[in-house]
């Protein structure tokens, strides 16, 4: 199965709520104005984490400990690895297609929850109901028996990205017939009556009689009469009326050869 990257509207969702945070930090202890205290040591009351949401349970191998820090170029590198666990798994867990929002969308949830394949939606959603989605999302709202504002915004924000129409992604086009053979359009017949063969042989039939009129000016006329064309068809027919011609004239040197007609100088 092809890797799937997250789109930049999932990235730029996952890293809004994440927010960059360059030092370790217990994601359930909150200090004055909002801002997160760095961890200290103390028995965590939540999950300790650093740079874009990076956890011990992550992919990147990087671990936390009391008084690490990174800087937010490094805290990128490590989201983007922490995201390929996740979006691999979102592939594996979700039978159905998704577009691009849909897809990013569930990666954000697995992310922050780790639960893509645990949820009860999942499984309406792989028989079909994609509708089951939006409230199952907003399920998970809580973390250690509390109701968190901001995970209620989170699944708010991965409901309307889920909701965003968005492309689904093709699939990747059937390998060309070996030989780089090229399939051409089938080519209309043409009735038989007006194809460029029958009118060219029509002209050089035209061309034959004339010949073995007798008087020379029908071959002119005989000749002119006949309807011009350019086509394939009617070349082949003016072949075709060569070897009438060559077989009339030699017909009528023959017969002129046996009445006497031809000087010895021209074989008579």
């Amino acid at each position: 199965m092809a890797h799937r990257d997250t789109n930049a509207a999932g990235l730029a969702l996952i890293k809004s709520f994440e927010s960059f945070v360059g030092y370790v930090y217990d994601d359930l202890v909150v200090g004055k104005g909002g801002k997160y205290p760095e961890w200290t040591g103390w028995k965590p009351k939540g999950t300790l984490t650093i740079g874009y949401g990076h956890t011990n349970d992550a992919q990147h191998p990087l671990k936390i400990e009391q008084g690490l820090r990174i800087s937010e170029p490094e805290a990128v590198d490590i989201l983007n690895e922490d995201l390929d666990e996740c979006e691999d798994r979102v592939s594996r867990a979700v039978k159905v297609p998704l577009n691009d929002n849909q897809f990013a969308a569930l990666v954000s949830f697995d992310f922050n929850t780790g639960a893509i394949f645990s949820a009860s939606f999942v499984k309406r959603l792989n028989a079909g109901d994609y509708g089951a989605v939006p409230n199952g999302l907003m399920q998970y709202v809580n973390a250690k028996g509390q109701t968190l504002r901001g995970l209620v915004r989170r699944r708010q924000a991965e409901v309307d990205l889920w909701n965003k129409p968005a492309p689904v992604p093709a699939r990747a086009p059937k390998p060309a017939p070996k030989g780089n053979v090229v399939p051409q359009p089938p080519v209309e017949d043409e009735p038989l009556t007006s194809s460029g063969v029958m009118q060219g042989a029509g002209t050089a039939a035209a061309g034959g009689t004339a010949l073995a009129a007798k008087n020379g000016t029908e071959v002119v006329d005989a000749l002119t009469s006949a309807e011009p064309h350019v086509s394939a068809g009617t070349w082949i027919g003016l072949a075709i009326g060569v070897v009438i011609l060559a077989g009339a004239a030699y017909a009528l040197w023959s017969r002129a050869k046996a009445a006497g007609r031809i000087p010895a100088w021209l074989g008579g």
